[in-house]
Formats: structure tokens, sequence, C-alpha cells
């Protein structure tokens, strides 16, 4: 079955034979009728007189060397139409496979930016919720149980930079080795060998695709599964404020996309840390300032007490008459002390509520009401409004006395300035300063010296 193909390797060949073939037949054919007319024997013999004495036959002769040479330009064409037939199939079978491969990178490409999608939308969930959270802590627990439930690591921990810059210390984690890890005090040096220290000191990601290679890995005994490891840097600007360690149990598990997103969502978690940092900072100031406005506003009301300005610190009425009171209701007390409204009954049908006299969270006193059986709470509501703008009153009287003392003393200051300065010589006006500022303040003993030469 093999031997036509070894024998006609292609087309021009074989109807080159066949042209041949059949053109032989021509000289035969009239070397025969020669033969016969002649009335020869059919022997070579008589073959070879008629051909020699014949020279029709011998342009006969040529006939198959001719119509060889024909078929042959034809086999010749059609080798040339077969081989633009296989040209033609072979390019279109390179336009089939180059259109399955192109059709297969776009399907890989669609789903890898499907998933980068996906990824991304996740990413910007995360940050939304976790940027939500009020405090740094809050924030980092939930953006690293986020992570851990949207990307199924085998571990996420967020690592804090301290104020001296040395140390790199596990302050959140989703899972229980990384609680675990909290527990002791787990902390890296910055700088030290390893991926946390290294992206601690240059802030620059750093991906293990096969813990068991790198000889850094540390902690093996608490993460025993851990075969890959992606350590992502927390900046803001150019601050590194700490490190987000990401851990997978499959080896080569983090690929170029997943760095770049999840380095994303670091950048914008570093931000939302940085802003409940700042936040924090702004609360304390203010809880700071609160407590300073506090304090003051407290020696303020004790200077006022000190001073003899208020005659009777309190005044209770019965709806008949008005009598001063020393010391307020041991209820009242109570309300001063814990800041709050309290109640309790008298074992009738009363029932007595102190409220809380406040300015700037400090309690300057207290209202202690009796109210009759049947009341509502608006009532109560009532109280609390009237309280308030009692406290508002008494803060305004505070600061008119705080105002025209000041303003008495200006004058004092001024009186005493324009008196020693209307003094023409050193004695006059030292016996005027003197005896000035003595009749400023009163029943007090006032005294001047300059120094003199020893000599």
């Amino acid at each position: 079955m093999n031997q036509p193909a070894q024998t006609f390797k292609n087309e021009t060949r074989r109807y080159a034979l066949i042209g041949a073939l059949f053109g032989l037949l021509f000289p035969i054919s009239a070397t025969l009728i020669r033969i016969a007319d002649q009335g020869l024997p059919y022997t070579l013999i008589s073959a070879g007189r008629v051909q020699s004495t014949d020279s029709l036959l011998w342009i006969i002769d040529t006939a198959p060397l001719i119509i060889g040479y024909i078929a042959m330009l034809a086999g010749r064409r059609q080798d040339h139409s077969h081989q633009r037939e296989i040209q033609l199939i072979q390019k279109e079978v390179e336009i089939s496979a180059a259109k399955a491969s192109l059709e297969q990178r776009v399907i890989e490409r669609t789903k890898d930016l499907e998933r980068q999608s996906v990824r991304l939308r996740v990413v910007g969930e995360i940050a939304k919720d976790a940027a939500s959270s009020k405090n740094l802590t809050e924030l980092l627990q939930r953006a690293g149980q986020l992570i851990q439930n949207r990307f199924g690591f085998y571990y996420t921990g967020f690592y804090l930079i301290d104020e001296g810059k040395e140390f790199a210390v596990l302050t959140a984690s989703p899972t229980e080795s990384g609680r675990q890890m909290i527990s002791e005090g787990h902390k890296v040096r910055v700088g030290q060998t390893g991926i946390v220290g290294h992206v601690a000191a240059t802030g620059e990601s750093r991906v293990v695709l096969d813990t068991g290679l790198d000889a850094a890995n540390s902690n093996s005994h608490l993460l025993p599964n851990t075969r890959s490891e992606m350590a992502l840097p927390l900046k803001v600007k150019k601050d590194i404020i700490g490190v987000l360690d990401i851990q997978s149990d499959q080896p080569r598990a983090f690929s170029d996309d997943d760095v770049e997103v999840l380095q994303l969502l670091a950048d914008q978690l570093a931000a939302a840390m940085e802003r409940a940092r700042l936040l924090q900072q702004v609360e304390q100031n203010l809880k700071d300032i609160e407590l300073a406005y506090g304090r003051t506003t407290q020696e303020s009301w004790k200077s006022i007490a000190e001073s003899g300005l208020i005659k009777n610190f309190g005044y209770h009425f019965d709806n008949v008459r008005i009598q001063s009171i020393s010391e307020p209701p041991a209820l009242g007390n109570k309300a001063m002390q814990a800041g709050i409204m309290v109640s309790e009954s008298n074992g009738s049908k009363h029932r007595i509520i102190a409220i809380p006299i406040k300015l700037r969270g400090q309690s300057i006193g207290s209202v202690t009401v009796k109210l009759k059986e049947g009341y509502r709470q608006l009532t109560i509501s009532t109280i609390e409004q009237a309280v308030d703008r009692l406290a508002g009153s008494l803060e305004s009287a505070r600061l008119f006395e705080e105002a025209r003392q000041r303003a008495d003393r200006e004058q004092a200051i001024s009186h005493v300035t324009t008196a020693i300065s209307s003094a023409p010589e050193f004695d006059a006006i030292l016996r005027t300063a003197v005896e000035e500022i003595g009749k400023s303040l009163g029943d007090s003993e006032v005294s001047i010296q300059i120094i003199k030469s020893n000599e």
C-alpha cells in the first residue's frame, strides 16, 4: 500500500510517466500498422526494418517524449494547486489554532478580570466597613475579621510600630493562633531577619511563596500549616506605622495581582487607622480640656463661696414661704456625687427626685423636688430643663462678678499708676506708691525699699 506513495512522490512525476506511457502507444501502433501493410511477420526484425525505412515513424516515435512533457507540465500545475491547497489548509489550521488560543486567553483574562473586580469590590467593602469603626482597636479587629471571612486566609495579623520604632508589636488578629501570640506579647524587632521585620524596616511588600524554603519563617509552632506568606506595609505618607501579615496553607497562593489588590487594601486601612488615631487624640484632648475647664469651674465657684459674695447657699420653698438652708438634703448630696438624677420614695405617695446642677461636667449644687402622686414624665423633663437654665444663669452671674472684680482691679491699678506718675521726685514717688498701694488693699501694711550703696 505504501509502494505507490514511494513510486510517485508528486503529481509531476505521475503525470509525466502516464503521459510517456500513453505516448508510447502511438509509435507501437504505427509500427504494427506498417508491418501489416508490408505483409511482414510480427517480429522485432520486421519492426526494425520498418523503422529504418519509414521517416514518418521517426516523427511518431517522438510522441512519448512530447506527450510525457505536456503531461509533466500539467502535473506540475496540479502540484502547485495541491501545494496551495495544503498551504491554505495549514493557514486555516494555524488561524483556527490561533483563534482557539486567543479565545482561551480572552476567557482566562476575563476570568482574571472578574476575580480582580470581585477582589477590588471586596477590598472596597472591607475598607468601608473598617473605616466605620470608632477607635483603632475596633478598626483592626473588624478589618482582620473581614479579610479572614472574605478571602479565607489561614492567618491574618496586624503589627503596629511602637513609639521608639524599635519593635513591630502584634496588635490584632481574628485567629486563635493570633490571639494566643498577642497574649504572649509577640513582637518582632524592626529590621530583624524575617518577613515582618524586613517589611517594617524597608516599607516594601514581600511575598514568600513557600515558607518551607524560608529559614526566617517564625512562629511555626503556632502556625504549623503555613505554606505561603505575604507582608504588606501600612504607611501614612512616608511613615511606616505597621505591617499587615497574611498567611495561607497553600503553596504559591499569592499572585502579583493579589499583592496589588491587598496593598491597595493596606493603604486604605492605613489611612483609616491614621484617622482613627487622630480622632482618639482629639477626643482625648477634648476630655483633657473638659477636665481642665471642670477644675477651673470648681476652683472659681470655690473662690466665689469663700469671697462672701453669696449670702445664702440654698433655699427651701414649701409653697408657703421661702427659707434659707445651709446644707443640701441627703438626696441632693447623692445626686451631686453621682452627677445624675436620683430619686427615692419616702414611704408615702410622694416621690422625691434630686437633679445635680452641672457646669462643664462638674456638679456645683443640686435641686431637690418632692413630686405629688400622678406626676407625668413631662414634669421631670421640665424640671431638668429649668435646672440646665439655672446652671447657665449662675455661671453668667459668676462670670459677671469676675469681670466686675477685674474691672475694679484694673481701675485700682490705673489709679495707683496715675498717682505715681504725677510725683516729680524720687521721694515723692516712693511715698505716693506706698500710700496708694496700701489704700487699694485696705487694712494691709505695705513697705517699699530700694537698694542703697554699702559705702
